[in-house]
């Protein structure tokens, strides 16, 4: 399993069908910066990251690497969290990007690193049986199915990384 940075969108979205605890399944560990959490205002996704504090880790970014950060990547419209985002990316090495932001996607992306988008958790963690066929309908009724984008990356980052030599 990989270990992910994850921006607040993924984690909204799947609070919102009731599917927020697969992240803890599908990756070995999370990884989120002070300034997403600040982005946060649902009390259970926070009660949420604070019950999985053994799984997910938040950590302090501080305004002078924030600022860093957006002159390296000033040609992108980012926002603090996105920054924050970029540079915990550059703290672990290789963690997997988890965004559904087309503007932080582009600029991981731009840095040559591997980014997923939260659409495809539903069939990614069906095929892996992390949980039921039921609970991939209820995901499907929310059109969270519409694309498995996210689906075939992840199974190509886990392929490539079974594949590289020893």
């Amino acid at each position: 399993m990989h270990d992910a940075v994850f921006d607040t969108g993924p984690l909204i979205h799947l609070h919102e069908i009731d599917q927020l605890k697969i992240i803890t399944s599908v990756f070995a560990s999370i990884q989120i910066p002070e300034q997403v959490v600040r982005e946060i205002t649902n009390p259970p996704i926070l009660s949420f990251i604070q019950l999985h504090s053994e799984n997910i880790n938040i950590h302090p970014i501080s305004e002078p690497d924030l600022f860093a950060t957006k002159d390296a990547f000033s040609n992108f419209r980012l926002h603090l969290a996105d920054l924050a985002v970029l540079m915990l990316l550059k703290i672990h090495i290789e963690a997997v990007a988890v965004t559904d932001d087309l503007a932080l996607r582009k600029a991981i992306e731009s840095s040559g690193r591997t980014v997923v988008g939260t659409i495809g958790f539903p069939p990614h963690c069906a095929t892996y049986s992390k949980f039921q066929t039921g609970m991939l309908f209820h995901a499907c009724c929310y059109g969270y199915i519409a694309t498995m984008i996210f689906h075939l990356e992840y199974l190509r980052i886990s392929i490539h990384a079974n594949l590289k030599p020893a």
